[in-house]
C-alpha cells in the first residue's frame, strides 16, 4: 500500500482551504462595497477621481464574482481524487495480498 497521508487529513486541510478562500472573498466584497465618497466631487481632479474608484471596485467586484465557486470546486476535485487514489491503493494492496499468498 502507498504511503499517503490519511484521506480525512487530505480533506480537512482542502476543506480550511476552500473556507479560508471563501471567507477572504467575502471580506473583499465588504470591503469594496464600503469604498464610498465622504463628499460630494467638486473640482475636475475629484470627478477623476471618483472615476478611477469606479473603475477599481468595478474590477474587483468581477474578479470575486469570477473567482465565485472555485473554492467550492477545487473541494469537489479534491474529493474525487482522495476517492481516487483510496481505492486505488485498496485494490492495489489486496492484487499484493493475492499475489503473496498465491
Amino acid at each position: 500500500m502507498l504511503d499517503i497521508d490519511e484521506a480525512a487529513e487530505v480533506l480537512a486541510a482542502a476543506s480550511r482551504f476552500t473556507g479560508a478562500a471563501t471567507g477572504a472573498a467575502g471580506r473583499i466584497a465588504t470591503t469594496v462595497d464600503d469604498l464610498e465618497l465622504r463628499s460630494r466631487p467638486e473640482s475636475a481632479l475629484d470627478r477623476d477621481l471618483v472615476a478611477a474608484l469606479h473603475w477599481v471596485k468595478t474590477a474587483v467586484a468581477q474578479a470575486v464574482q469570477g473567482d465565485d465557486g472555485q473554492a467550492d470546486a477545487t473541494y469537489l476535485l479534491a474529493v474525487a481524487r482522495v476517492d481516487a487514489l483510496t481505492a486505488t491503493d485498496v485494490f492495489g494492496g489486496v492484487a499484493i495480498d493475492r499475489y503473496e499468498s498465491a
